[in-house]
């Protein structure tokens, strides 16, 4: 049940609200690892409180201590769930995906390595 939650709370809630601040940080022309990054920690700054909340609810239940048990439970999670979002898992997912949809992406890939030899980033 936790899963399904979960996945409704990403796909419904943090994925629209991620993607809006994320785009009032970044611009369509900035660097895109950057917007990547701001997606990606605004997104974590979403499911943690949100994911927080469930576990908290699911362990403690609904007592007088859930906001501050909860507040607990959020500064622990973020502690661990931004480090490993973006140094572990959105690195292994777009390693995934580039894989997978090769033969999709070739083009726009060729053209970024293009755009970033011209910058003076890629050799």
């Amino acid at each position: 049940m936790e899963w399904f939650i979960g996945l409704l709370c990403a796909f419904f809630i943090a994925s629209k609200t991620s993607k809006y601040f994320a785009f009032r940080v970044a611009k369509s022309t900035d660097r895109p690892i950057f917007i990547i990054l701001c997606i990606q920690t605004f997104t974590v700054c979403t499911m943690v409180p949100l994911m927080s909340l469930l576990g908290t609810i699911e362990s403690s239940g609904i007592t007088s201590n859930l906001i501050f048990i909860w507040l607990q439970t959020i500064c622990l999670n973020f502690i661990m769930a931004y480090p490993l979002q973006i140094l572990v898992v959105g690195p292994f997912c777009r390693f995934i995906f580039r894989h997978l949809f090769a033969s999709t992406n070739q083009g726009n890939e060729s053209k970024v390595e293009y755009e970033m030899e011209q910058q003076g980033f890629a050799e």
